[in-house]
């Protein structure tokens, strides 16, 4: 009697398609943080021009993310893909964390057991 578990070419077709799907919702999210950014600036009066630039790394930083957080997340949760694009509008605010706080907190944490 054949079992259900498909070949292992199908499996690794469909984690890339997951991480493409992951990482293109990052990208979005990392586009529409920086379009608000402008957008809010621009209601407000202030000369923020629109740089192409950091609008490519926001989007990176934004893929980036996102690739990390759909990665520590299961595939059978339910607002999976809503955490993963807020991820990217976030990308910013979670690698600044990541950056400071998180690395701060690792190396109390492994001094400690020393």
């Amino acid at each position: 009697m054949p079992h259900n578990t498909p070949p292992e070419h199908i499996n690794s077709f469909l984690d890339f398609i997951f991480f493409i799907k992951d990482t293109l919702l990052g990208i979005i999210g990392g586009a529409v943080a920086y379009l608000l950014k402008y957008y809010r600036e621009k209601q407000s009066g202030n000369a923020f021009a629109f740089d192409i630039g950091i609008f490519l790394i926001n989007m990176i930083f934004g893929g980036f993310v996102a690739y990390l957080v759909g990665a520590s997340l299961p595939l059978e949760m339910h607002y999976r893909d809503f955490l993963i694009g807020a991820s990217g509008v976030a990308s910013y605010q979670i690698l600044s964390f990541i950056e400071s706080d998180l690395a701060k907190r690792i190396i109390e944490y492994i001094t400690k057991k020393s």
